[in-house]
């Protein structure tokens, strides 16, 4: 068969946004072709022309070229196969694409970005990046290394589609190859767009420029054309073999098919064309951004029906009665007028899904508007300073290519948008939500809560019937409620600081909080009012600050108030995490002025506010002496149910495990506390959860502070540098001093998350264990009372400055006390280093005479108690120091 034509179902004018672009850059690819013509013969690859080791290879069909023989890497180590160290699943309902700043070119926040699809991550150029630039001399043994990667791509590819297509029944694997295509496409020509992790891709490019410049230097007829040319007609010219090499194993019932003008759909010969005379797909010459964004519609698209149905399952069962709410409530028990509120085992798996589908469509939607940004700037021909591709031939074929699209009636935002709506996935309604729409995206639209994700109705639900209907409209349900305090109760009042049941950006909800925490008027706030007057008889009255809030007050069982507390911790805390996550992550230099230094802060006030509500939310149980045990070992069912499950599935979306040991570690304390008949264990649970918190926000704001930007420092020149203009570094050439160890200090925090090792190692002095009697407990967590006592120092009588006052006057920070070389009174390697008087008789006497084999110092609590070894060190040093400036 032979470019066989099919009626289109859908009419010739509903096209995809796919096959618009394929169209489109069928018109490019002809110019394209055209323009590489007369270099034909100085470009085009011939397997049997390549050689290796001075031996040409007998290979003419790409399917029968090895990587482990026919390559231009150097042998070992399995270097040269084009999959090595690549993640091998290539399609997931879990895991999405890339679109940070760092990963992709030309991306920032004021021109917008593109987002790789998880496809993209992987690609098996492995061969590519090892290759030495000065082993390709022709074009002819360039080829070779490319179609082993266009090959191995394409066999990965079609193993790991056949598991895939047995639950997306209609996914193309012509489609799948063809994207995989164009990326190599633009890999090759130097207009890819995906850095990697840690921007390992620049490496590559780098490679392929000197590449291709060798090819160029040999070849006289190539001397009039800019190594940019060179790479665009090698690949015009080679990429029928490219195509060839990426189907081999695809299957000869896969076709690729294309709309014509006339509404038919047109089918290409065998497998995904590869028979045909030329390549069926034209996706190589559209913009990569343009490719990527309807990838990622189709994507989103599948994911969100995947997700909504995980939802459905979760929250609601109209069989069995089941209607819970996106907090974990059971709606049918739940009556709020009447201050009822059931949580339920059966709804907790709603919390969990609701939770974890409110965080990811949250990030879709931030995705879309930094893509349609993007867009907007794309067709105008405003793009990113960053972006290298906008650049000769490359932005000449981009800017060809928007034209026509503009010509096309795509001279729009949301005319180009509206084509994602056809997408395969995008035009099937999804069950009992409303149908996506790309050009509708506000609070209800797109990327909104589902609603199934929501409060329970006010007045709760009737499902006697069979079928799950909400009661009464008005606040009090038909009933006037009046909260009365009980006579000869006592009461406790509380200021809890709540972002809400809504679907929030936290860092917005909360951002009148983080510009002035002292307020506590605003508009975030609660007034909680405990009364309490035996153990029947205690409730919490809870007065929302809202102008908003017109329903009046809400009134709780204490103890339903205690777990609605920690709850919406919790809660809070992953939107946290999951929102800074790439702040706190970052190993990269910030601006002076960024939004994660903003943000950071604001999380460390969140932090302390949660710090102090826990000590007073602690006595609302404070008098059930009899009970509260039982109250605080409930607290490891909230973990349990809500926070453990949406950690676990958010480290596998982002296969981040820096939370593991936390959380087991958080097990330990709950299971510690059942086999006691203390409540102190789970207690300290939710402080250790509160002090993980806290390391977390400081890593955040050092990772994402630039202390060259100190406003208050007096910025000087550095008169040993030449062309100095910025102190900040932000000229790429310069940096402080400061700039260089933090950068030192976030890498130092990346490997501890990376290696699991910041539990074990973040000491606790209070927890030490001291040879000179010293009682950790009796610290009470202020470490300003640690003694001389609280110390493994093997002396008797001495104490951290002992023997460090051999100074003039003893004084260390007298004026006019020569700095000294330390050579001249004892060696050492230092020896072009002077050390000031003050660092010369640092108060380290007690570590420098630890006694290591102490019990404190071999055990379990060694980390505790050195420790507190350092900390009586930096008390004396300051007590010194300060010494000159008291008299």
């Amino acid at each position: 068969k032979k470019n066989t034509k099919m009626e289109a179902t859908s009419g010739g004018t509903n096209k995809t946004a796919k096959e618009v672009l394929d169209e489109i850059g069928k018109q490019v690819q002809e110019k394209a072709t055209a323009e590489a013509v007369p270099y034909q013969n100085a470009l085009q690859g011939n397997l049997s022309q390549a050689k290796f080791h001075g031996v040409p290879i007998v290979v003419k069909n790409p399917c029968d070229l090895k990587y482990n023989m026919h390559t231009n890497v150097a042998k070992g180590r399995r270097k040269e196969n084009p999959c090595r160290g690549r993640v091998q699943e290539r399609f997931s309902d879990v895991f999405s694409g890339q679109c940070t700043n760092r990963r992709i070119k030309g991306n920032d926040d004021t021109t917008g970005g593109a987002c790789a699809p998880y496809r993209r991550l992987h690609v098996c150029d492995r061969n590519l990046e090892v290759i030495r630039p000065d082993q390709i001399t022709s074009t002819h043994n360039l080829l070779v290394d490319v179609l082993l990667t266009a090959k191995h791509e394409g066999k990965l590819l079609v193993e790991k589609h056949k598991k895939y297509k047995e639950t997306h029944k209609d996914s193309n694997i012509c489609t799948v190859l063809a994207r995989s295509f164009a990326d190599i496409g633009d890999i090759i020509r130097g207009k890819d767009l995906f850095l990697g992790h840690n921007q390992r891709k620049k490496k590559l490019e780098k490679r392929l420029e000197q590449m291709f410049k060798n090819i160029k230097k040999n070849n006289d007829k190539l001397d009039k054309i800019s190594i940019e040319q060179v790479r665009e007609y090698w690949w015009a010219l080679n990429r029928q073999d490219v195509w060839k090499a990426i189907t081999c194993r695809a299957g000869d019932t896969d076709e690729y098919f294309t709309k014509s003008s006339d509404g038919l759909y047109v089918f290409s010969n065998g497998p995904c064309g590869r028979a045909d005379s030329s390549v069926p797909t034209n996706l190589d010459y559209v913009p990569q951004f343009l490719r990527w964004f309807d990838e990622w519609s189709e994507d989103f698209c599948r994911l969100k029906k995947i997700k909504l149905d995980n939802v459905k399952n979760a929250c609601r069962d109209e069989k069995t009665g089941k209607y819970c709410s996106h907090n974990g409530y059971d709606c049918k028990e739940t009556n709020r007028s009447e201050n009822v509120c059931v949580w339920s085992s059966e709804c907790t798996n709603c919390l969990v899904e609701c939770k974890l589908y409110e965080l990811w469509i949250g990030n879709q939607g931030k995705e879309f508007e930094k893509q349609k940004e993007k867009y907007e700037n794309e067709k105008n021909g405003n793009t990113s300073q960053d972006d290298s591709t906008n650049n000769n031939i490359h932005n000449k074929y981009n800017k060809d290519f928007y034209e026509i699209l503009k010509e096309r009636g795509y001279e729009t935002v949301d005319k180009f948008i509206n084509l994602l709506n056809k997408g395969r996935y995008c035009k099937k309604k999804k069950t009992d939500e409303e149908d996506i729409d790309f050009t509708k995206t506000g609070d209800r639209e797109t990327f909104s809560r589902s609603k199934y994700c929501q409060p329970c109705p006010y007045c709760g639900v009737d499902c006697s019937t069979g079928t799950c209907k909400e009661k009464g409209k008005d606040y009090n349900c038909g009933k006037k409620v009046n909260y009365l305090a009980p006579l000869g109760s006592t009461s406790k009042e509380i200021t809890v600081l709540y972002s809400g049941d809504e679907e929030v950006v936290i860092t917005e909800k909360l951002s009148s909080f983080c510009s002035n925490p002292e307020n506590k008027n605003d508009t975030n706030y609660q007034n909680w009012k405990c009364y309490n007057k035996n153990r029947e008889d205690n409730n919490c009255e809870m007065i929302s600050s809202s102008y908003k809030n017109t329903k009046g007050t809400s009134v709780m069982f204490s103890v339903e108030c205690f777990y609605w507390w920690v709850q919406n911790l919790l809660i809070d805390t992953i939107r946290w995490e999951y929102e800074l996550k790439d702040c706190i992550n970052n190993n990269y230099d910030t601006d002076c002025d960024n939004g994660c230094n903003k943000n950071c802060k604001c999380y460390e006030k969140w932090i302390k506010q949660k710090e102090s509500e826990w000590k007073q939310v602690k006595q609302v149980l404070g008098y059930k002496n009899e009970t509260s045990h039982n109250y605080y070992n409930n607290l490891s069912r909230i973990f349990d149910r809500f926070l453990y499950p949406v950690i676990y599935k958010l480290q596998k979306e982002e296969k981040d495990g820096k939370w593991y040991q936390f959380t087991e570690d958080l097990k330990k304390k709950f299971e510690s506390s059942k086999k006691s008949a203390g409540t102190g264990n789970s207690q300290d649970a939710i402080e250790f959860l509160l002090d993980h918190l806290k390391e977390n926000a400081t890593i955040c704001k050092d990772n994402n502070t630039n202390e060259a930007c100190d406003s208050n420092m007096n910025h000087q020149k550095n008169p040993c540098a030449k062309n100095t203009t910025t102190t900040t570094g932000s000229d790429n050439k310069h940096a402080t001093v400061k700039q260089i160890a933090q950068y030192y200090k976030r890498i130092a925090h990346k490997q501890l998350n990376e290696r699991g090792s910041r539990s074990a190692l973040k000491g606790d002095a209070s927890k030490g264990t001291y040879n000179l009697g010293g009682q950790g407990n009796t610290l009470n967590g202020d470490i300003c009372k640690i003694t001389k006592n609280h110390t493994n120092d093997s002396r008797r009588d001495g104490e951290p400055c002992t023997g460090k006052n051999k100074v003039q006057n003893g004084f260390r920070l007298k004026i006019g006390t020569p700095w000294t070389k330390i050579v001249e009174i004892n060696k050492t390697s230092y020896k072009e280093v002077f050390l000031p008087p003050r660092r010369q008789h640092m108060c380290t006497s007690n570590l420098e005479h630890l006694n290591t084999k102490n019990r404190g110092l071999t055990g379990l609590n060694a980390s505790h108690s050195l420790l507190g070894d350092v900390l009586l060190s930096a008390k004396f040093e300051a007590e010194k120091n300060k010494g000159p400036f008291c008299r």
